[in-house]
């Protein structure tokens, strides 16, 4: 990829469809437009009606998305609209069928470079085949990738307690991912590490250096932070306005926010696809409670359970929470 001349980059992201991929990587798209480079974002429909203004140097390219063809309702495109983990698998065999419009689309105007999230594991032979660079994505820190490289490279009894091998610091967990998900995962890192770097959605100061030094040194793999690249959006309304429409104003989350002393208050949210049983939920909940720290703890509404009763939210919630919409205060 020559840039020597100076000339802008023309440059395809390829997001995966869900909130957590889509939303940073097109916040780091972004940036990259902000530079004067040429940007485009592959997605279908769905998925595009979410994206924020466009521009001369920032477009959107749809393609057809095939929940038909997966036994999937049509505009049932993103991972945000299903609960059911047979869904979520005919949302992820959607994504392969992709490859082929994707590749007529990026073969008929070749790209500097490619910018794909890392469970795309099939751009890695579209960029050889095409000979573009191709970077990843996949909105882990580097802290976590390193993790995962660690246990991916030494042998650890999944069923007790272990100190992850070779890191700069010691990590003591409590057990591995499960066998078939950590199999996943370490498949998708393993393809991520032929491209030509990762780009992290993460600043150096809280991943740590020594992580961004020990990353590139046993891995030979280069990585760049370039997060936190929600700052691209420059107004507290434009941050909000990203993704699917909040069930709680923005102005009421800033207002109790604002009441508060200045970091006194913790953030907890394990996505917007994490759906924990009621009795892990309780558990969390009892435990940020014990914790004494004021809190927002945003909580994904239940698909077909939007109108909860009092004794229904009783069984995930100890008594004494307020609660607003999904946001537990």
């Amino acid at each position: 990829m020559d840039v020597e001349d100076g000339r802008p980059l023309k440059l395809y992201f390829l997001p995966f469809p869900a909130a957590g991929h889509i939303i940073p990587l097109c916040d780091i798209a972004t940036l990259f437009a902000s530079r004067g480079h040429h940007v485009t974002i592959i997605t279908t429909p769905s998925n595009a009606a979410q994206i924020l203004h466009q521009s001369h140097n920032f477009r959107v390219h749809t393609i057809h998305f095939p929940s038909q063809e997966v036994g999937l309702p049509d505009g049932v495109e993103n991972l945000t609209a299903v609960t059911a983990l047979d869904e979520a698998y005919r949302i992820l065999t959607a994504t392969t069928l992709l490859r082929e419009p994707i590749h007529n689309f990026v073969e008929r105007d070749l790209p500097d470079c490619i910018v794909a999230d890392y469970i795309y594991t099939w751009v890695d032979d579209l960029a050889k085949e095409l000979q573009i660079p191709r970077l990843v994505f996949n909105g882990f820190s580097l802290f976590a990738i390193c993790a995962v490289e660690s246990v991916k490279t030494h042998r650890i009894d999944p069923s007790a307690p272990f100190v992850i091998p070779d890191f700069p610091h010691y990590i003591t967990m409590n057990s591995t991912p499960p066998k078939y998900a950590r199999g996943i995962m370490e498949d998708m890192l393993t393809v991520a590490l032929k491209s030509n770097g990762f780009i992290i959605n993460n600043f150096a100061e809280l991943d740590g250096e020594e992580y961004l030094h020990h990353y590139e040194k046993t891995t030979g793999h280069k990585a760049w932070h370039l997060g936190p690249a929600c700052l691209v959006r420059t107004t507290t309304l434009e941050k909000a306005e990203r993704g699917q429409k909040t069930v709680v104003s923005v102005h009421e989350c800033l207002s109790w926010l604002d009441s508060k002393r200045v970091n006194s208050v913790l953030y907890i949210c394990f996505g917007t696809i994490c759906y924990f049983p009621d009795k892990q939920l309780y558990e969390i909940a009892s435990a940020i409670e014990a914790s004494a720290y004021e809190f927002i703890w945003v909580v994904p509404e239940k698909k077909g359970k939007e109108h909860e009763t009092e004794e229904e939210r009783e069984k995930w919630l100890p008594k004494g929470f307020t609660v607003t919409a999904n946001i537990s205060l």
